[in-house]
């Protein structure tokens, strides 16, 4: 048999065809967008000459955040020092000692954040800071307006990018000169 590759946008499997006949093919997008914390099966997608032999998976090397257990099911919880492109060796054998090993390819991404204000403060000078939370990596514009309503007049006043916890501040320099203010932050 010969080698198979499939390009996908979650992630990438090749198969390699061995004389025995036993190959794990690759796994179509539609079926296999990773989600952390969730179970993924390999099983449904081994082709073994001998359907009634029990498959045992493995994963022989990659980040530590993928666990593959024996039935083929892939789970696990990447930090944000995972984001991008993570690659790993996963291992199929039946009960006859037919084996195969492919490269699994999986892109993690940040988990989308609607962004949420945490806190604000005053601070020594009477401006305000706010504290907010969203998207790692994502970029967010402040805008505030005096009042809240059809008269709402919003300005934009700061762009800052969300850190690799997610983590925002926003420093609003004007606040002293208004009696109220209101917030809000959003993409740009």
């Amino acid at each position: 048999m010969t080698l198979r590759r499939a390009s996908i946008a979650a992630m990438a499997l090749g198969a390699v065809g061995l004389a025995l006949g036993l190959v794990l093919w690759a796994i179509p997008a539609s079926e296999f967008v990773f989600v952390p914390n969730t179970a993924k099966p390999l099983a449904g997608h081994v082709t073994d000459p001998n359907p009634t032999d029990l498959l045992r998976f493995a994963k022989i090397s990659g980040p530590a955040w993928l666990d593959v257990a024996q039935n083929g099911t892939l789970s696990g919880i990447p930090a944000a020092a995972d984001m991008g492109l993570n690659s790993f060796v996963v291992s199929v054998m039946d009960d006859q000692g037919a084996s195969d090993e492919v490269e699994l390819r999986i892109n993690v991404s940040p988990l989308q954040i609607a962004p949420a204000f945490l806190a604000a403060q005053r601070l020594p000078d009477g401006s305000l800071q706010l504290l907010a939370t969203g998207t790692v990596a994502q970029a967010y514009i402040l805008w505030a307006t005096p009042n809240l309503g059809l008269e709402a007049a919003w300005v934009a006043l700061a762009t800052n990018t969300a850190d690799a916890s997610g983590s925002l501040t926003f420093v609003d320099g004007d606040a002293p000169s208004h009696a109220r203010r209101f917030y809000r932050i959003a993409e740009p």
